[in-house]
This record gives C-alpha cells, sequence and structure tokens, in this order.
C-alpha cells in the first residue's frame, strides 16, 4: 500500500532503530514496526508506515520488509540499511547513512522514541510473545481464522492481513481520521501515478 510515498520514511525508521536498539535483529526489528504502527494508530488514528502486517506464526510480519530484509541487494531500501548475517538464521540491520527526521512529524518522533525505550531492549523473542498474549489483533485474527493449522501447512505464514483500523472500532474521531488520511495517500499516489 502506497509503496512509492513510504519508501524513504520506512528506510529512515530503519536507518533510527538500527541507530537506537543494540543490535536489530531483522525480527526485532519487524516486531518494533508492528508496535510502532498499533501504537500510533491506537494513539492518533493512523499508523506511521501504513505497512501491511500479516498474521504469521512468530506474529505480526510486514511481509515486504521481510522480504527486502532478506534480499536487501535488490532492494529499495539498500541505500539506507544493509544486513550483516552472523549466522544462517540471524541477521543484523545496520544504517548506511545518517537518518533524516524530514519524513517525520514530532510526534511520531514522540511515540517512536516512547517504543524504542520502552522495548528497545526487548529480545524478537520477548516482544513476540508479548504480542501473542490474549485479546491482541495477532491472537484475535488467529483463533477468529483458526491458523494454526494453516501455519503447519504454510510454514508458519498465512495471508490474512491484520487490520490495524479495526483497532479504531468505536471511536469515531479516529475512524474519520484514518479514512481521511487513506483517502488523501490514495489520492496522493494516484497522482504520481498519472
Amino acid at each position: 500500500m502506497f509503496e512509492s510515498l513510504k519508501t524513504d520514511k520506512i528506510g529512515n525508521l530503519l536507518i533510527y532503530l538500527a541507530e537506537n536498539v543494540d543490535k536489530l535483529y531483522k525480527t526485532k526489528a519487524l516486531k518494533l514496526l508492528y508496535i510502532i504502527d498499533e501504537t500510533a494508530i491506537k494513539t492518533y488514528g493512523v499508523p506511521i508506515t501504513w505497512l501491511e502486517y500479516k498474521a504469521w506464526v512468530h506474529g505480526p510480519v510486514a511481509e515486504d520488509i521481510f522480504d527486502n530484509v532478506n534480499n536487501i541487494e535488490n532492494s529499495p531500501f539498500k541505500e539506507y540499511i544493509s544486513v550483516e548475517k552472523p549466522s544462517k538464521n540471524n541477521s543484523i540491520i545496520i544504517a548506511n547513512k545518517k537518518f533524516d527526521d524530514g519524513e517525520f512529524s514530532d510526534a511520531e518522533m514522540n511515540l517512536i522514541d516512547t517504543i524504542i525505550k520502552e522495548y528497545g531492549n526487548y529480545s524478537g523473542n520477548k516482544l513476540e510473545e508479548l504480542l501473542h498474549q490474549k485479546d491482541t489483533l495477532w491472537h484475535r485474527t488467529v483463533n477468529t481464522h483458526n491458523l494454526d493449522l494453516l501455519f503447519s501447512l504454510q510454514n508458519g505464514k498465512s495471508n490474512y492481513v491484520l487490520e490495524l483500523a479495526t483497532l479504531l472500532d468505536g471511536d469515531k474521531m479516529k475512524q474519520s481520521i484514518y479514512k481521511a488520511a487513506f483517502d488523501a495517500l490514495e489520492f496522493h499516489q494516484s497522482l504520481r501515478k498519472n
């Protein structure tokens, strides 16, 4: 969603996380991105990145970021980050250039800093455990669609999208903010295609 609009923002967010989180493993980065977006939508009514998160066995995953980190040499993020592989199953994200805050509001930066302060020292496994708790969006999605069997058949993956906007159910003001922001981004994206 909104691919051409978000490369700079997500690339810079990955830089910021790599600069401010000790040993930013891929799993930890994926979980922190989700927590940032979930917290932003609950707080302001809109996510920061507009990434699409899918319900996978290890929690919410932005598949685009997962794939791009795994194939960084062909990724639109290669100018922002590089990846070190200390072992076959581990990837550490490294900043390739200095962070540019031009894509972020002060409120967004404050929220990101709060998330880093609260969760930056957690391991990827601890973040996964946190996101698997009962009544989280991931937990509700897995239970609603009975995804445990699907996970066993599809190497822990599913195509079920975690609909962040459902976190706004019952909050008319934030639903309006979300819709207005979504419509504006959709319009801006359509202009870039022409």
